[in-house]
């Protein structure tokens, strides 16, 4: 009895501790980016991790933490749909490299879910460029030329960024699924598992036989349980994954997609988002010989849901950073800047699914939100304060400490947004 009311006591405690250390956040004289026909600044009310109320004449809570945004911009905390944060951690370390299971043959039943490294020193480089979630995916491939399983991450500060497990199936396709091999024999191998995974089901539910993880995996994406993420840059290739949604009435995502701008009305009458890198205009393949910078214009145009991503050395270093100039580099090329921001922001959360909680700024979403020294679009931006999950990210990532310690006078990286940032936060 004594030990009962001992722990009673104890979790008492412990709820009041903790809901005595939870912060509330009132941002006041804030500008919404997205709405640029707003003449007044808004307010917004965080309590917990929630937003509960913004406009003008949105008044603080007794507990909460005043910022005074004095007439910055405010958007959501961005979002990343192809990226490899808590899998790489440096591309020449094999032991920090996490990112594929085609070595061991897995396939379909690969899953980074269990290699992600919420202590990567990368994460607090994301969340200081304000990047508050994203897609982790898996690279390379086995004979199925499938990939395996990607996620969605939350950079929140508990232990564990895991927001989304098993959230798509990635498919590898040209030059990065080819593997020396016929491009033709990649789509066969592809329909062929599609194919081969209903049958087995259909004799499984009859009790004729048993599903192994591949099969499993492959039947929830027959289901729409879960989408195929599906690597294509080439024309060709996207035109077969418009195919393949058609034939087997599965959800399909394309990530890459260079020359997807040939195929936009196709792509939107098909409901096929295109994620793409929106910097990306020079062909670094034959694959993407058709690269040219106003593809997001052109898809975005014709009524395809798109979102950014990144490539090389920035699906795990700058993550945020690369993507947001990219995004910039699309708006100079006739998006619009309202279109360039959904595309880090909204446009994802609707592809992966998240959209009830994240995505914009409203009542009862979730707190990721960045307020930007200047337009968010413009490369020497960075973010003033960013809050995600309702906590402001107050810490500094390791490059920046080196920074700091070896170059106290800031003069480290004299035009770059860190050294900035580092400098103004000085007392």
């Amino acid at each position: 009895m004594r030990t009962a009311l001992t722990s009673a006591f104890l979790f008492i405690g412990l709820f009041f501790s903790s809901a005595a250390l939870a912060n509330d956040y009132f941002i006041k004289n804030a500008h919404l980016f997205e709405d640029t026909s707003a003449k007044f600044p808004v307010n917004i009310l965080i309590e917990g991790d929630k937003i509960v109320a913004i406009g003008p004449k949105v008044q603080s809570s007794p507990n909460a933490t005043t910022i005074d945004a004095d007439g910055k911009f405010v958007t959501p905390a961005l979002m990343n749909s192809s990226t490899q944060l808590g899998l790489i951690e440096m591309h020449s370390i094999k032991e920090t490299v996490d990112s594929g299971g085609s070595e061991n043959d897995l396939g379909a039943a690969f899953d980074v879910q269990y290699g992600l490294n919420q202590n990567s020193s990368l994460l607090d480089v994301a969340r200081s460029e304000g990047l508050a979630r994203a897609v982790v995916l898996p690279s390379g491939s086995d004979e199925t030329h499938f990939a395996g399983l990607g996620a969605l991450i939350h950079l929140t500060d508990s232990l564990s960024i895991l927001d989304k497990p098993k959230a798509a199936l990635v498919a590898e396709t040209g030059s990065t699924g080819s593997s020396a091999k016929s491009r033709s024999a990649i789509w066969v191998k592809i329909r062929q598992g599609l194919e081969e995974a209903k049958t087995d089901f259909d004799e499984f539910q009859a009790g004729e036989d048993d599903l192994d993880d591949d099969e499993r995996i492959v039947h929830d994406v027959l289901t729409r349980s879960v989408p195929l993420v599906i690597r294509a840059s080439r024309e060709s290739d996207i035109a077969q994954a418009i195919a393949l949604s058609k034939d087997f009435k599965i959800r399909v995502i394309i990530i890459g997609g260079e020359e997807a701008w040939r195929l936009a009305p196709e792509l939107a009458a098909a409901k096929v988002p295109v994620i793409i890198i929106p910097y990306s205009n020079l062909p670094s393949a034959y694959d993407a010989i058709g690269s040219r910078v106003d593809n997001a214009t052109i898809l975005h145009d014709a009524g395809v849901l798109i979102g950014f991503s990144v490539d090389s050395i920035f699906v795990s270093h700058n993550a945020g950073n690369a993507m947001r100039v990219g995004a910039g580099i699309a708006a100079g090329n006739g998006l619009s800047k309202k279109a360039a921001l959904d595309a880090m922001t909204i446009n994802p959360a609707q592809i992966w699914g998240i959209s009830d909680r994240y995505g914009t700024l409203e009542v009862g979403k979730t707190a990721d939100i960045v307020i930007w020294s200047g337009d968010p679009l413009e490369a020497l931006t960075w973010p003033h304060t960013v809050i995600i999950n309702g906590k402001q990210f107050t810490g500094i990532s390791r490059p920046q400490a080196l920074s700091n310690k070896y170059f106290p006078d800031g003069n480290s990286f004299p035009d770059s947004s860190i050294s900035t940032m580092r400098a103004e936060q000085e007392p």
